[in-house]
Formats: C-alpha cells, structure tokens, sequence
C-alpha cells in the first residue's frame, strides 16, 4: 500500500478514533450505562475497519477486493459489544480461491491493525469452510451464528447467511441446544458451581456475562428470540425479572468496562488487586462496618444471582422441550404434597407454570411442608416455584419468626439424618432461611476482604455443612478419624445449628464476629425455646469454633497443659467431637487450597490426645527413664556403650522422652554417636504428609538461623521445628519439610543438604548467598499483593517454662532465618518453632527462653522482642505494636 494512503488511515485513527474513545472513556466514568459503552465502542471500531476496508481495496485491486471479500464480526464484537480491550474477532469471508490480491490484502489490513496495538483475532475462510468448522464444537458454531456483516462483498454474505446461519439452525437445532446446556454445565463446575467467589470471573463464570450470552444462543436456536426484550411474548420471565436481568447485565458490562481501564489490558477477573478501586470509581464509600469493596461487591453478588436464576429458567424450560429432550410428564403425588404441586423428575412444580403466591398461617404449614418433601424424599425445586416462594416470603415473615409450630418444624429439620445442606440451600435461595434466621439473613452475599476466604461468607457456611456431611461416607483413609467422630455425634442439630451461625456475627464486622456470633446464638436459641443445654452446646462451639486450630498448628502438642486448657474448654468427649469436625469442616470450607496434609496430621494429633486426656482422666504419661533405657540397650547395636545411652537421657530435657518412642530415641543416639568422626550429622525420613530432617551437631549462638537458612536455601519449606540441646551441648534440631509446591520433600535432596551444611558450617559459604540464588523462585499458589502489615504477639500464660512469640509476616524465601537471626542477637534460645502459611501470610511460632533457660517477663525486655521483630520484618513501614498480656 502506497504511504500517503497509509498516512490518511492513520491520521483518521490518530485524530477521530482515539479522540472518540477516549470521548466514551470519559462518558464511562460520569456514569453512562454499561451496554451503551460497549455499544458505542463497537460502532466506533465499525468505522474505522470500514475506512481501512475502503482505502486498502483500491490499491490491492479494487474489484478484486470490493467483489471477492465481506468482512464479517464474530465473537462479542458480532453482537456489536466491545470492552476497552476485548479482542476484535474478524472472518474475512471469500468467494472462491483466495488469491495473491486477496493475500496481500489481508495481510495488510491485519498489520496495519496491530500498528495500531489491537488485539486481534482473524480467520479467512470460505462457505464450505465455515460449514465444515460448524460441527467442531459449539463454541465455534456459536462464534458463526453470531457472525454479523460490516463492509465488503454482500452476496457472500447473503449466501453465507443462507447456506451456514441458517441452515445449521434449521437442521441442527436439537444438537445445538444440548451441546450448549452440557458446556454450560462443564463451565459452571470449573467455577465450582458457584457465583460467590472472592475474585469472580465476570466474563465466564458462574452468573457472568457469558451466562446472559448463553441463554440468549438457546433461546435464538431454539425459538427464534434475538433480544432480551423479545423475550416478552413468551412469558417466560416477569417483567420485574426482564429489569433485574438487564439492570445486572448493564452493571456487569461497565465493571468489565472499568476493569480494562484501569489494568490497561483485557482483565476480566475482579480481583482483589483492583475491587477497590473499582468500587469507589462506583460510588461506594467506606463506613465503619463494612469497607466501600465489601459493599460493592455484596450488590454484584446479587446482581449476577439474577443473572444465574435467568439462565436456570431458560435452561429448565428447553429440558421440558419435547422437541428437544425426552422429558417424564408431570405427575400428581398427593400423598407427598396436594395439588396444584406436580413432579417432574426430582424437581416439584406448580401445575402448568402457575404463578401462586403463600400467605398467612396456611401459606407458612404449605411452605413448611414444601421443604419437609425436598428433605425427606431427596426432591428439588422448578426455578419458577422458587421465584413465587421468594415473593412470597414478605407475606409470612412474621408467621415464619414467632410460630412456635415453625420453630418445631425447624428442629426437626436440624435433627434429620443424612445430609439436610442441600434443602438449607434451597429455603437460603428462596428467603425462607433468613426468615425464620433472621440472625443469618445478615451474612447474604457478605464478602470478607481478605487472602484466605474463597467464597462469600452464606456460600462459606454451606460448604461447611457439606462437609461435615462428607465426612459420614468418605472413603479417604486420611479422614477415617474424621468419620467416626462424625459418627458418634448423638446431637446433630446443635453441630448443624453452630455452623449455621458460626460466622453470622461478621455480618457486624469481622473485629468482633466470635463475640456477635454468640450474642446472636443467645438471641437464636432463646426464640426458638432450646434446651438449656443445646443452647450452651452451640454457644461453646461458636465461642470456640477456631480454638482447635489454632492448638494444633500454634501450640506444643507435646506439651500436657495444652491438652489441659483444651479439654477444659471442650468439657466433654462430644464436645469434642463437634469440635474436631466443625473445625476440620470449617478449613476445608474456606478454599480449595486451605487443606493440607500438614494441617489434618496436627488435628488428628490434637484429638486423639484429648480424647486420650478424657478417657484417661489425665494425658498419657511418657515411659519412665529406667524402662527407655532397658529398651534403647535392645535396639541399639552392642559396641554402642550402655553409659552412652545414660548420657543421653540424662542430659535431654524431660518432654523429650514424652514425646519420642524407642526406635525414634535410639536413631537419636546413632546421629550423635556419629559426631566423633565429622562436625554434623543428618538423617532423612519419609512421613506421611511431610519428611522429618534431623540434623545433630555442637550446639552455639545463631546455630537453629544458620539451620533454617540454610534448608530455605535449599528450596526446603520448613513446616515445624523441634530443638533439643542436651547439658552437654550437643544440639539435636528435628524439621518437617515440604518441597515450595507443598509436598513431602524428596529423600534424595540428602545429599544437597549436605552439601550444603558443609559449606555453611565451614565458612566455604554464606547463608544469605543461599537464600538470595533461592528469592528469584515464586511461591506457589501466593498472589502478588498483601493487605496485612507484620505483626508480632507475645503470649505468657499458655507455657508454664516458655515466652511464646508469635510473629505474622508476609511469605518469602528466607523469612524464618530472618526471623531466628533476630532472636538469637536478642540474646534467647529457640526450644520450638512451629511455622503456618494462609496464602501468603506466615504464621511462624517461636517457644524461647533466655540463656539460662527462663521466661521473659520483663516489660522492656518484652517490647525490645516486638520492636526488634517488627523492624526486620518490614524496614519501611513503621513499626506497629500489638501489645502483648
């Protein structure tokens, strides 16, 4: 293409195109609709492909061009809708060969749209190639349906219109349908069937753009329908449900229309790194409850739920179709519930689609009884019968909250066997739940802004009693501890209760939410007259509900007051019961990541020794000295000295011999007996879910952040940490490892570590040059942004011998040398150090003493401690003070 045509294309792009758009940017950010913009955006890329059309044919042959090429829009960008930086998706439509004019043509268009920096996506075909393509799969038979006509040669078009478009609805109608529905489902269980996560996908998703998109390709095939307006006649939505549709669709739009804005790129995930902003640029502000994102995105959760509960409806309506699915005919079943209900299936409706509404006492025993048929017979609801229960709901409410026939009904419900999630599910859809729980309504597409949740705090709960459900017929070897507690449990309905409510009390913000949820249990249990004792049960479990874990990966299991503190709380084996399984129910409910290995081994650890406390009377006592000594002669080699062995016992702390058995003790004595030939020694083993390190050598200041430095510059994770120094001084330091992927880390890594030891203890090399070759790795699994600073909380009363540190970072290669580094320069000895991670947030937890072996109690020294701590931690942000007991 000659230059000065070259130049006058790119002067129109320069003075009109970009003007305009950045015209309609601006437009954006007063408030315009979302449809409006995308609308306007893609008849504003309609111009400009057409001058570059109109201005390249001539030179490439004119005729030649203008006779031979239509260009065609796929994609959003064939329906006329175009996001900041949504791809523009071309088919340059051919009649006949494709020719060097028409090459060169093509070629020159499409560079000359990537000078421009336009994210292009473009085919060239032919009638029989489109029609070969159809059959592909129904994302590109989708793409052709939606293939609109902008410039260039009109009768292929026509003809393509004619020979693919139609003819492929005509005669693929039924195919079309089901493929469409079947993709549906696969997309929503990427998304884990759910609209209720923290970071969602407006684009594909659960509820998102492509779900309005999808109903609409149905409708169209199946029906002839091209708008959401066109869907009037067909009474298939209400009008309120036409204007929550497209209220939400419009919403969605401008988001994703923000979204590429402010990232300046195609970014279709809402995610945390940008929901701040994206909701002030909203209108949303901050007030002391709930932050400007926890609102904003509260009102897109209901926005795409009635997107959701659109697409349910078009879909249910076409697997009723004859003419598409083998549907069973409705069918009468007045012994379950009377007329006008009907089955179809599972799923209960009302006769002929009938719009009925439930009011007054005999509407609340109808909806009752409703839910009582869902829960015993395994049924479901038609989306229509939950749109009129969900109308009907301001009718009964009161009736709903103080009938005391109700309250009855609910207990009952609570106390059914089998699962009852899903019927819970379908009374929270429909407004039922919240109404006779006013306590839960609060928590409805309640987000919490922070790293560790992955779904909505109502979407949270319920996977939580999915759980727990789970856990009675897992067949998982890992969880066998899990099932029996599960099992065992004699009161189902105070577990279910607690759970229900167990976070309910964020609804008033998340500061406080053990608290609030508690005072709402009260409020809960006095409403609905239960039993003193059920009422104390579910206040223990919410009050309590994160204090097993925080036992088991915080605290000194070995340690029998633990154990102690923890059964005094629990108060009873079935307390205790519920409380293994709420809180093993509660992690595995947050996201999928949440649950590890590492995490169940520590709560199975924790359980059995409180049940063991229980049962006993008291925790479990350790062997006596004399006995593990007879032992250890048996299991140790003979030209081991028997005095040695006495060394050993005698010079080791006394929850030493409590918390390893014989075999473990006498492996202990080989690894120290093998010092008198080299500086260190080591030992690998495989566990279960982590390997366990040992390493023994002379014991000096700095020696556990040489350890931890050296095994994080080693690519270890270090998961746990067990140091014992004998009165000798002779160090034996015991390490759960994970490789940075979150597995056990492989037993051939030995030899690196070795290596390494080596290098370090001799001086050959640095710990921070380790750690530096290691800093360039990613973390898996972590985002890239926090929104917690460091923090650093001393506790003295849970150790009756120890000062418990605890310090809460950021994620990073090295940390915990840093972190050890510091506490040996402070002058205190390491005795345990247990190390959590959530995302990327660490939770590394330090038992210390002074050097001569006692707790600090000093105030001064105690604020050094936090000071000292918060500054290598964050060199660049004040120091924030937690204060300590």
């Amino acid at each position: 293409m000659a230059q000065p045509e070259k130049a006058l294309i790119l002067q129109f792009f320069r003075d009109v195109f970009t003007s305009e758009r950045e015209r309609l940017w601006e437009q954006h950010r007063r408030g315009a609709g979302g449809l409006e913009t995308v609308q306007a955006h893609a008849r504003l890329v309609d111009q400009l492909l057409g001058q570059i059309y109109e201005r390249l044919a001539p030179p490439f042959g004119g005729k030649a061009i203008t006779g031979r090429i239509a260009l065609v829009c796929l994609g959003g960008y064939g329906r006329g809708e175009l996001n900041p930086h949504s791809d523009i998706d071309l088919m340059f439509l051919v009649d006949g060969a494709v020719g060097s004019p028409q090459q060169a043509f093509i070629s020159e268009f499409i560079t000359l749209l990537w000078d421009m920096k336009f994210h292009v996506g473009h085919s060239v075909r032919q009638i029989r190639d489109c029609t070969q393509l159809l059959h592909q799969d129904v994302m590109t038979a989708t793409a052709m349906l939606e293939g609109r006509y902008l410039i260039g040669h009109r009768p292929i078009f026509d003809k393509f219109k004619l020979q693919v478009q139609e003819a492929y609805t005509r005669s693929h109608r039924v195919e079309f349908v089901k493929r469409k529905i079947a993709s549906i489902g696969e997309r929503h269980r990427a998304h884990d069937d759910s609209q209720f996560h923290l970071e969602p996908n407006i684009k594909e998703g659960v509820g998102s753009l492509r779900d309005v998109h999808s109903a609409l390709w149905i409708e169209r095939v199946a029906h002839g329908i091209d708008t959401l307006d066109d869907l009037r006649p067909s009474n298939l939505v209400d009008e309120f449900d036409l204007v929550a549709l497209k209220v939400a669709y419009d919403f969605l739009l401008r988001v994703r229309t923000e979204l590429h804005l402010r990232a300046g790129r195609k970014q279709d995930i809402l995610d945390m790194s940008h929901q701040e902003q994206v909701a002030e640029s909203f209108g949303f502000r901050h007030t002391p409850k709930k932050s400007a994102t926890e609102k904003f995105m509260s009102y897109y959760y209901l926005n795409v739920g009635h997107i959701r509960h659109f697409l349910n409806v078009i879909v249910e309506r076409e697997r009723r179709n004859p003419d598409l699915f083998s549907s069973p005919k409705p069918q009468a079943r007045p012994d379950l519930l009377p007329g006008p209900f009907v089955l179809i299936g599972p799923a209960i409706f009302l006769e002929g689609d009938r719009n009925q509404y439930f009011a007054g006492e005999a509407g609340v025993r109808t909806l009752m009884r409703i839910f009582q048929a869902v829960q015993n017979h395994h049924l479901t609801l038609s989306d229509h019968l939950l749109r009129c229960i969900r109308r009907s709901i301001p009718l009964v409410r009161l009736q709903l909250l103080y009938l005391e026939e109700i309250h009855q009904e609910f207990w009952n419900l609570l106390r059914t066997p089998g699962p009852i999630a899903r019927t819970l599910r379908l009374m929270h859809e429909t407004g039922l739940l919240g109404a006779i729980l006013p306590e839960f309504e609060g928590v409805t597409c309640l987000y919490q802004y922070d790293y560790y949740h992955q779904f909505t705090v109502d979407e949270h709960t319920f996977r939580v009693l999915e759980e727990t459900e789970s856990f009675l017929t897992t067949p998982e070897s890992d969880l066998r501890l899990l099932r029996e507690a599960a099992e065992r449990i004699d009161r189902p309905e105070i577990l279910r209760l607690a759970i229900l409510l167990h976070d309910a009390g964020k609804a008033e913000g998340r500061a406080e939410h053990i608290r609030n949820g508690v005072l709402l249990a009260e409020r809960v249990c006095e409403r609905l007259e239960a039993e003193p004792e059920v009422a104390r049960s579910v206040k223990l479990l919410i009050e309590n509900h994160l204090l097993m874990s925080r036992m088991a990966h915080r605290r000194d299991l070995s340690d029998p007051q633990v154990v102690v503190h923890f059964n005094e709380t629990a108060g009873s084996p079935e307390m205790l019961r519920m409380l293994f399984v709420l809180t093993c129910a509660d992690i595995r409910g947050v996201s999928r990541a949440s649950w590890t290995g590492w995490k169940a081994a520590l709560l199975d650890e924790l359980y059995l020794r409180s049940l063991d406390a229980f049962q006993r009377g008291a925790p479990a006592a350790g062997p006596v000295q004399a006995k593990m000594r007879e032992m250890l002669v048996q299991l140790l080699p003979p030209q081991i000295d028997p005095a040695r062995v006495d060394a050993h016992l005698g010079n080791m702390p006394e929850n030493y011999l409590q918390e390893y058995d014989p075999p473990e003790i006498a492996e202990h004595v080989r690894l120290i007996e093998g010092l008198s030939a080299k500086p260190f020694n080591t030992q690998m083993k495989r566990r279960t879910s982590f390997t366990e390190f040992t390493i023994c050598t002379g014991d000096r200041p700095g020696l556990f952040a040489d350890i931890t430095g050296t095994l994080a510059g080693s690519g270890a994770d270090i998961r746990s940490a067990r140091i014992f120094t004998r009165s000798d001084g002779v160090a034996l330091d015991i390490f759960l490892l994970m490789d940075r992927d979150g597995n056990p880390l492989p037993l051939e890594n030995l030899e690196i570590l070795d290596q390494h030891f080596a290098d370090v203890f001799s001086g050959r090399k640095k710990v921070q040059d380790l750690i530096r070759r290691q800093e360039t790795r990613i973390i898996p699994g972590r985002r890239s942004a926090t929104v917690h600073p460091p923090r650093v909380q001393i506790d003295n009363d849970s150790s009756q011998s120890h000062t418990i540190v605890d310090v809460y970072a950021h994620d990073r290669v090295g940390v915990l040398y840093d972190i050890s580094q510091a506490i040996a320069e402070l002058g205190l000895d390491i005795h345990l150090a247990k190390i959590a991670t959530d995302v990327d947030q660490v939770l590394d937890i330090f038992y210390v003493t002074d050097r001569p072996g006692n707790k600090i109690t000093d105030a001064q020294e105690l604020d050094k401690i936090e000071l000292t701590l918060l500054r290598v931690l964050d060199k660049e942000r004040a120091p924030q003070k937690s204060g300590h007991p």
